[in-house]
């Protein structure tokens, strides 16, 4: 398999400073930093040249999750108009931030705690993520929304936001199987949509619950994946998604995907 980048999401503890020592200790390409919630987003961007200069000295890239909490306040995807101004507001605001930190690309959930743009105006949905990709792009910042898990978008919805818009998307494979998705399914949708695949998290899991497993400790067949993937030309960066402090297991997971990849 061609070399790929490769990350681990950083969770608040321990600091940024440690995820990046580890990161390039376990050979890892970059570091996930989450802007989330909104304050942490904002905290991060008051130190934003100490992540660049931990990013420097490692020698390890930056992406960026956008933050998706509290869903008030960062939901660009609400119907509500009002509730959605202000979304946008702290949404471009945080794509500013992952530009500050040095962010190559940056994940963002299409939130709404309440009525959603997909169940009410779809037009204006499509606008809003082209508006917010082209708001990133002007700030070198890829924007790839993410299939979520039981809320739009889901890969049933991926289709016709592709075909409808000019935006990129990160795959999760744990939201995946949530939803229902077969690991052969998971890798046919891959295949058939590579091309606008930028990111993916690897979420692992062992059935219908969004565990966050390290990687290659759940039950999702990620080398048939990876195959539809290449096969379909794909070009992207991957990350292990685990919801651990333990750097044991991130380490673990990378053993297991280097011997993939």
């Amino acid at each position: 398999m061609p070399s790929v980048p490769t990350g681990f999401k950083a969770l608040p503890e321990p600091d940024l400073q440690t995820s990046f020592e580890r990161a390039d200790e376990y050979e890892f390409d970059f570091l996930e930093v989450p802007l989330h919630p909104l304050a942490e987003c904002r905290e991060i961007d008051g130190r934003s040249e100490d992540v660049r200069k931990a990013a420097a000295d490692t020698g390890v890239d930056v992406v960026a999750h956008l933050p998706h909490k509290p869903r008030d306040i960062v939901c660009v995807a609400s119907a509500r108009e009002d509730r959605r101004t202000t979304a946008f507001e702290n949404v471009e605001r945080s794509i500013e931030t992952a530009s500050a930190i040095g962010a190559s690309k940056a994940v963002l959930h299409l939130e709404a705690p309440e009525t959603h743009l997909a169940d009410d105006t779809e037009r204006e949905l499509f606008a809003v993520l082209d508006s917010l990709s082209e708001y990133g792009r002007t700030h070198g910042v890829e924007v790839c929304y993410e299939n979520l898990s039981r809320r739009y978008p889901t890969l049933a919805d991926f289709p016709q936001l592709l075909e409808r818009t000019s935006a990129s998307i990160t795959l999760d494979t744990g939201h995946a199987r949530v939803n229902g998705y077969s690991s052969p399914e998971i890798a046919t949708f891959a295949g058939q949509h590579a091309g606008r695949i930028s990111h993916v998290h690897l979420n692992d899991t062992r059935g219908r619950a969004d565990e966050h497993l390290p990687f290659g400790s759940g039950t999702i067949d990620f080398e048939s994946i990876f195959a539809s993937l290449l096969e379909g030309g794909w070009d992207g960066t991957m990350t292990t998604e685990v919801k651990t402090h333990d750097f044991d297991f991130i380490r673990l997971g990378k053993e297991k995907l280097d011997e993939l990849i």
